[in-house]
């Protein structure tokens, strides 16, 4: 682009940068014909610095170099300014017909390989870890001697492992790549969720759920990573949602799957508790060792796609500075993304928004047992606050766009969790607990909805997006530990504490 394009239209005119009023006393022409001119330096000067910065960025493209190629002249791109670089620069509205045709083909393609299949492993995933609230209901904890302290360790145990592993699952994912890695992890935690079959002892429980949790700790993160160097960061954020979205599925048909296994006769030779976790766990195995074929490393290298749209995501992604195939995990862009202060902030945040999740998928079961249920009709009842989040959950898809901000967002959301811990603080009638756990369910699923696209698009360099992700669910997943021990059975059936 050259100076007189830029004086036509600059995009930094209006931000006060380089573009500044013209406007001066009517009686001062000299003045306003030295700003006038000084504006016209400035922004030539800024035309060659940006052409410079393109040209440098082209070279380290097109010579394979691996320096990570989100990184700019003056360091890694900062939070909040590939946003601002989005909203000035569409990067899909400089593509021509013939290629957002071509962009569409590709999204179609890999929608289907890579959201639906990812959806149905997060939903396995969910599962798998919670459904011990439901075996706990179904003859676990007098089998194998369960206290309120034993079972809240075999809970909190799982949180240890995956934490550690989130952002240690990232580096591997990069280093293996998602298309060996990701199987991997499902076909290993569902084998670990069958030996859950085996256990006898409280000790058995506790030692085979840290194993669990280390497992599944790479999931989440890792194909949160994984969308972000498949698709223009236009077209993420939406697909991060539907992705998350399989967590609020998953909750509604868990307790009724679980009930269904937990019902069959006992002269097979299996309690009800051993076919939750046998059955489960074998579903993963098989969508585990369905994911090698599944799965590819990186977009532009995969042979499902034509020509055309290879080199369609290519140039949006070379644009976006998003191509992962050309970037390596490096020490520096690994300590980039964990020292900067934002990353721990939102994970903060994110903690606050998930803890509602992680309550109704481990304790619901327990909760609507107090609430007068038996053990089946409790575990049939998770799915309506589980829907109910669900449904909430769909609303971030569009309530972002419709607000205009992401404020009013978890305004609105942190405002429903906090409307349904009253509820079941203050109100002791059994079906206004249950709309209180609806309420609670649904705004922690309205803030998973919408944060991890906004702090993944609005993270600048591949490396240090896969680092802050790792780090940001790692944060979020905390609350996980810290739900076990809110809800002991000594509480019941008010949870004063839990919900306080």
């Amino acid at each position: 682009m050259d100076n007189q394009s830029l004086l036509q239209h600059n995009p930094l005119d209006n931000s006060g940068s380089f573009g500044q009023s013209n406007t001066a006393d009517n009686s001062s022409n000299t003045v306003q014909q030295t700003r006038k001119d000084a504006n016209i330096s400035n922004l030539a000067s800024s035309s060659s610095s940006l052409s410079s910065s393109v040209t440098k960025e082209k070279k380290h493209f097109n010579n394979g170099d691996t320096k990570d190629v989100h990184s700019y002249d003056k360091g890694e791109q900062d939070w909040g300014e590939p946003q601002e670089l989005a909203g000035e620069i569409d990067t899909l509205s400089l593509l021509t017909p013939e290629e957002r045709v071509t962009l569409k083909s590709y999204a179609r393609k890999t929608d289907l390989r890579i959201i639906l299949y990812s959806a149905i492993g997060f939903m396995l995933c969910m599962v798998d870890r919670t459904n011990i609230g439901s075996a706990k209901i179904s003859g676990l904890e007098e089998d194998i001697s369960l206290t309120d302290t034993t079972y809240s360790i075999a809970l909190s145990i799982f949180y240890v492992s995956y934490l550690f592993m989130q952002v240690t699952s990232n580096v591997f994912l990069k280093m293996m790549g998602p298309s060996k890695w990701i199987p991997f992890l499902g076909t290993s935690w569902g084998i670990i969720c069958m030996c859950q079959t085996a256990v006898k002892n409280a000790g058995g429980l506790i030692a085979v759920r840290l194993f669990l949790g280390a497992c599944e700790a790479g999931l989440s993160p890792g194909i949160i990573y994984l969308i972000s160097f498949w698709y223009p960061r236009q077209m993420a954020g939406q697909r991060m949602t539907a992705f998350l979205l399989s967590m609020a599925v998953a909750s509604t048909f868990a307790g009724p799957l679980a009930a269904g296994l937990s019902s069959i006769p006992e002269k097979t030779g299996l309690r009800g508790w051993q076919w939750i976790f046998l059955i489960e766990g074998l579903i993963t195995v098989l969508w585990g060792i369905g994911g090698l074929f599944v799965y590819k490393d990186y977009p532009e290298k995969a042979g499902i796609f034509t020509k055309d749209e290879r080199n369609v995501i290519g140039k949006i992604m070379k644009m976006e500075k998003s191509l992962a195939s050309q970037s390596k995990m490096t020490r520096k862009n690994i300590t980039i993304g964990a020292s900067d202060w934002k990353t721990w902030l939102w994970g903060s945040i994110s903690f606050a928004g998930i803890f509602p999740i992680n309550t109704n998928a481990i304790f619901a079961p327990s909760l609507i047992e107090d609430m007068g249920h038996k053990a089946v009709e409790a575990q049939v009842l998770t799915a309506v606050p589980s829907l109910c989040g669900a449904i909430v959950m769909v609303s971030g898809l569009f309530l972002p766009k419709l607000l205009k901000t992401q404020t009013m967002c978890k305004l609105v959301y942190s405002s429903l969790s906090l409307t349904g811990c009253l509820i079941l603080i203050f109100v002791t009638k059994n079906y206004a607990k249950l709309i209180g756990l609806c309420l609670l369910t649904s705004g922690g699923c309205g803030n998973l909805a919408i944060d991890p696209g906004y702090y993944s698009s609005n993270t600048g360099g591949v490396i240090k997006r896969g680092i802050t992700t790792g780090i940001i669910v790692c944060l979020g997943s905390f609350s996980g530990f810290a739900v076990s021990y809110c809800y002991p059975h000594r509480d019941a059936p008010r949870y004063l504490a839990g919900h306080s």
